[in-house]
């Protein structure tokens, strides 16, 4: 039997404070459980009518469940939500479907309290539209229903669940948009997309395209100086891929001074390498694809990694990519990291005396113009390892023959040098 639904269709609408979610630049929530198939960020089908987006959501409703639902939270409690119960504001939402009288339930709960079968424990409040029109854009207001746990408070709202035709078995798909609610802290926060990529809180300005393990958003396992987020993000790899990998689009082409770099703070239990590959348009499929690692100590504490690219990226080449790597070169283990912070900033002072390093090879000898520790590995001609040694200011080359000397620097930026010993 369908959910009843109260429409007081003459309700004066006042505008939602905050937009929660668009699909493109402003994205302030979560989805932590979904029962059907949410397709995120695809191109919009329709943007000559109401939503003129480019980008939008498809669902795809679970026909198996009866209360087929997608669980949603922002990066932290709502601020108050009383306006919506009184009915003095509303929560609007764009819907695109094509079945007749689609109806849209939003319910506000306290997460700390919902069970799947404790109903109607920590459920606050329940917000119902209708569609009015098929194979269009419109603008959907969800009005009070009802309370069915008046306990909960209007400030302990720290999640919501969103419903396409509840209380039916239906095998329906829509698109939608554009989600306006309850205001909280994000909403009013400026973001820097170019310059902080994803905190896992209000500034989340990459698109993540594609990973072969799992990414979700929780809350940090260990907050301290070095990391005091409410959220982070935990990765955990996969156990089948050699290169695990998690690729993302920026939202515009990175400029990436030689005097910056890029940073990201990683909570590891393990010892490993940590890869950060940016790329142009074509991925590594075209050759313009510029590798930095870093290792993390495996301290069970959060480490800021720092990855400068100076003098790898050639002008000419536009970065729209980066593509993360936990763990490369092994398969076999699902290790789980912890990661935060992706953003750019200043190079560190190490880096910037990587960036003013000179070297000249005299007599078979490389001469460096800073006494940084680098860490030389030399090979030969087949990639057979023949030395592997760390120097400050110079190091001679033994070897007889055509050699590769591999320069790595403390910041993980590397050099590498082709050189004929006679």
């Amino acid at each position: 039997m369908r959910l009843f639904i109260l429409l007081l269709l003459t309700t004066t609408i006042v505008n939602a404070q905050g937009l929660l979610e668009d699909f493109e630049d402003n994205r302030f929530v979560n989805y932590n459980f979904v029962s059907g198939v949410l397709n995120d960020g695809v191109v919009n089908p329709d943007m000559s009518g109401t939503n003129t987006s480019s980008k939008c959501a498809e669902y795809i409703r679970n026909p198996s469940e009866q209360y087929d639902l997608l669980q949603i939270r922002p990066y932290d409690t709502f601020d108050n939500v009383a306006d919506y119960v009184s009915g003095s504001k509303v929560i609007t939402i764009d819907v695109w479907s094509s079945t007749p009288n689609t109806v849209v339930q939003i319910d506000f709960q306290n997460s700390s309290l919902v069970e799947p079968t404790n109903y109607p424990i920590g459920r606050h409040s329940r917000y119902v539209g209708v569609t009015t029109t098929t194979n269009s854009w419109e603008t959907i207001s969800l009005i009070y229903q009802e309370q069915p746990d008046a306990t909960v408070q209007d400030t302990e709202i720290d999640e919501f669940v969103l419903l396409f035709n509840p209380d039916s078995y239906d095998n329906i798909s829509l698109y939608f948009d554009n989600i306006n609610g309850p205001e909280y802290y994000c909403l009013t926060e400026t973001l820097y997309p170019m310059i902080e990529f994803d905190d896992f809180e209000c500034q989340r300005s990459i698109d993540y395209v594609y990973m072969d393990g799992s990414l979700e958003v929780i809350q940090n396992p260990d907050v301290n100086t070095t990391n005091n987020s409410i959220n982070v993000g935990k990765y955990t790899r996969s156990d089948w891929s050699i290169d695990d990998v998690i690729v993302f689009d920026f939202k515009q082409t990175l400029n990436l001074q030689d005097t910056e770099s890029i940073y990201v703070k990683v909570w590891s239990s393990v010892a490993k390498e940590i890869r950060l590959s940016l790329q142009d348009v074509n991925g590594s499929s075209g050759g313009n694809a510029f590798d930095v690692s870093r290792n993390h100590s495996g301290s069970g504490n959060w480490e800021v990694l720092e990855f400068n690219y100076a003098g790898l990226i050639p002008s000419n080449v536009d970065i729209t990519k980066g593509v993360l790597l936990f763990a490369p070169d092994e398969t076999g283990t699902a290790y789980e990291f912890y990661y935060d912070e992706l953003r750019k900033d200043i190079a560190n002072q190490a880096s910037l005396i990587e960036i003013k390093d000179e070297l000249k090879i005299k007599d078979n000898t490389i001469y460096f113009s800073t006494s940084q520790i680098k860490s030389i590995a030399l090979y030969d001609i087949n990639g057979k390892k023949i030395d592997n040694c760390k120097v400050t200011s110079e190091y001679t080359i033994k070897n007889k023959g055509l050699v590769l000397i591999n320069i790595l620097y403390p910041s993980g930026k590397n050099k590498v040098i082709k050189y004929t010993n006679l």
